[in-house]
């Protein structure tokens, strides 16, 4: 893996790493969904599975957000659902920590073990995407945790390269002068995509 990736980047193929291992249940923990589910989304279809995403209050949803099953909100009946589909799908589920009780934990270790043997054509994962690091002891032993990391100095640059291309041309050189641009790269580093996208966004108008 060359040593000029970025965080994100390396983060993305080790996700595709591990859904290619058929790992069944993964913890990823962050606190950036957009882009952490982007993400997800092009790891798994570089593994060969398209992404499906559960919310309390979508639904199932697709990957350009689509709804799927607007009524399946329930998470017991969701991950039901999950075990009911031979399809060969990465489930994303959205803050599923805050429904955890013993019937949904028993059903996502019932899961877990069920989609790890599945034949290969019908290989399927659960993504429990979540902020919250406190993984309970009865996942501990079936779940693999992945933290997300914030965007490395590189991915900064890009963003405020983008938010700079969406200005007229005639005002780029006036909102980034010599030396500045270097500047509120580093002043970004250690914030979220979105804190940063927002910060650049303000300081331009």
């Amino acid at each position: 893996m060359s040593a000029t990736m970025s965080k994100g980047a390396r983060m993305q193929a080790d996700l595709t790493a591990l859904l290619r291992a058929r790992h069944s249940l993964l913890w990823l923990l962050t606190r950036e969904e957009v882009r952490v589910e982007r993400m997800l989304t092009e790891a798994a279809n570089a593994a060969g599975y398209v992404v499906q995403f559960w919310d309390c209050v979508a639904g199932i949803t697709d990957a350009a957000g689509k709804t799927v099953d607007g009524n399946m909100r329930d998470p017991t009946a969701a991950i039901a659902n999950i075990l009911a589909s031979d399809a060969r799908v990465v489930w994303c589920m959205r803050d599923l920590h805050r429904w955890f009780d013993p019937v949904v934990l028993r059903a996502l270790r019932n899961a877990a073990r069920a989609l790890q043997v599945r034949p290969k054509d019908k290989a399927a994962a659960i993504v429990i995407l979540t902020p919250s690091g406190e993984v309970p002891p009865e996942l501990a032993g079936h779940a693999t945790v992945i933290e997300a990391p914030l965007p490395d100095r590189s991915e900064i640059a890009v963003l405020f390269d983008d938010v700079l291309r969406a200005l007229p041309e005639t005002l780029r050189a006036e909102a980034a002068p010599n030396g500045v641009r270097d500047a509120a790269i580093d002043a970004a580093v250690g914030l979220s995509a979105e804190e940063a996208a927002n910060c650049y966004a303000k300081s331009l108008v």
